[in-house]
């Protein structure tokens, strides 16, 4: 559960098969899917969608990011498990709901469906920090 900086009556709910809802008005609530990941997400045991942080300056920019699994080419590796983390911004016509554009920040190969991390936070320094696992695998093999 995450909150853009400042506000007070709406939460964002990350549900790990790709989903991330919004309750609006908390004295009333009502749930709406912010942004809809879930085609494009691996999910299951320690995989899925795993982190929403809001940029500090949300109200002005619209700018959040999310840390989720993958199936993704790269160069010599077609169609392999991946984390990546990406932004998002917000619609620019519904504070309600996310622009389907993503900018895609990092991904990185992942060997084992376990361990996978995905905690975000917005340090004091304004910089973004993402726990990213340990690459799991039977006894810690990767």
């Amino acid at each position: 559960i995450a909150t853009p900086p400042g506000e007070t009556n709406r939460l964002f709910v990350v549900e790990q098969p790709g989903r991330v809802v919004i309750i609006t008005n908390l004295a009333a609530p009502t749930r709406t899917v912010f942004l809809d990941l879930f085609n494009v997400t691996i999910r299951g045991g320690e995989q899925g969608l795993l982190g929403l942080a809001f940029h500090p300056r949300y109200a002005e920019n619209g700018r959040f990011f999310v840390f989720r699994t993958v199936t993704a080419s790269t160069a010599g590796n077609p169609s392999r498990r991946h984390n990546r983390l990406s932004e998002f911004r917000v619609s620019p016509t519904d504070p309600n709901r996310a622009a389907l554009s993503e900018l895609i920040l990092f991904q990185q190969n992942d060997e084992a469906s376990n361990h996978n991390g995905g905690d975000l936070h917005f340090g004091p320094d304004g910089h973004l920090y993402v726990a990213l696992g340990d690459e799991g695998g039977g006894n810690d093999q990767y």
